[in-house]
């Protein structure tokens, strides 16, 4: 059975599955945040939104800083500093990329998945032998290397990969030549997220399989565990 894949930054057509990755960071805080065991998280469209929550915790940034009324930036590392206020807890989340290209997918597939390095074979597992969109969220705007990267080892990690496009096969053929590491810490975003401090963060999302076993679906507004 071949795992049909289309990697891009547009979504269109229609897939059985899409997977959303914003492996810098906003996916990667995703699955970081279910691992916690949260109850769920709830992708936002504006950082206004963050100051109706009433109940629950709020993670937001916008250009790669902490909103100031927000409980938490979206860091992973920070989360998992403050894994003892997430469990149980949902969360109410908005980003710069990665909460918007959520929504997108779910326009375009009959299922929407969380995708990053952290979860790397759950994520594969899900999408193998099916019709697979794995869309970039991107870096405003543009092309981040590290979510073409991310969507290629996913994608080359299902049974017979069958690319849809040129695109989709450099992104295969990038993710089995470059190691996870020297991909993201070469990015444009992490040199941005340096200039913040965010180090850590670029180290933590570069680790493969972290959680192995968390899947994000994303179902009526809201992301939960598979």
């Amino acid at each position: 059975m071949r795992t049909k894949v289309t990697i891009t930054m547009e979504p269109d057509g229609h897939h059985e599955v899409a997977v959303v990755v914003d492996a810098l960071r906003a996916t990667s805080t995703m699955v970081t945040l279910l691992a916690l065991g949260a109850e769920a998280v709830i992708p936002l469209s504006k950082p206004e939104d963050l100051k109706k929550v009433k109940d629950g915790v709020t993670v937001g940034e916008h250009h790669g800083e902490k909103i100031p009324f927000a409980d938490f930036g979206n860091s992973p590392t920070e989360i998992i500093r403050n894994a003892e206020r997430i469990e149980g807890q949902t969360v109410y989340m908005v980003t710069t990329n990665g909460t918007s290209a959520v929504r997108a997918a779910d326009e375009v597939a009959d299922e929407v998945l969380i995708g990053s390095l952290l979860n790397l074979t759950g994520v594969s597992k899900a999408i193998d032998g099916k019709d697979a969109l794995l869309l970039e969220a991107g870096h405003r705007g543009g092309l981040a290397v590290e979510d073409m990267y991310t969507a290629g080892a996913i994608a080359a990690n299902t049974r017979n990969p069958e690319p849809t496009d040129p695109r989709s096969r450099a992104a295969l053929e990038m993710a089995k030549a470059l190691d996870p590491y020297e991909v993201l810490a070469g990015s444009r975003t992490a040199h941005v997220l340096e200039t913040k401090g965010k180090s850590e963060d670029v180290e933590f999302c570069s680790r493969v399989d972290e959680f192995p076993d968390v899947i994000g679906i994303y179902e009526d507004g809201t992301v939960v565990r598979a």
